[in-house]
C-alpha cells in the first residue's frame, strides 16, 4: 500500500476488529394509528414489562458530608461587587 508517495505496512488494516453492537434506546412507548382523522388503534409497543431498565448508577459510600470551612473576609468574592455598587 502506498500513502503520500511512500509505502506503508498494511497489517493494521488487515487485522480483525470486533464489531460493537449499538444499544437500543427506547424514547417513546406509545403509538396511535390514524386514518383520515379517525383513530384506528392506540396502545403501547413494549408495555410495562419492557420499560424496566438496569440501574447502573454508582452507590454513594460516604453518608456524612462535612461542611466546608467559612471564607475569610479578605477572600470573599462579594467584596468586589459591593465596591462597584
Amino acid at each position: 500500500m502506498k500513502r503520500e508517495g511512500s509505502f506503508i505496512d498494511p497489517t493494521r488494516f488487515l487485522q480483525t476488529r470486533m464489531f460493537e453492537m449499538p444499544q437500543w434506546v427506547q424514547i417513546c412507548d406509545d403509538f396511535k394509528l390514524e386514518y383520515k382523522g379517525e383513530t384506528i388503534a392506540a396502545g403501547t409497543i413494549v408495555g410495562v414489562a419492557g420499560q424496566k431498565q438496569l440501574d447502573t448508577s454508582p452507590t454513594l459510600t460516604n453518608g456524612i458530608i462535612s461542611q466546608p470551612d467559612d471564607l475569610d473576609i479578605a477572600d470573599d468574592p462579594m467584596l468586589d461587587i459591593q465596591e462597584y455598587k
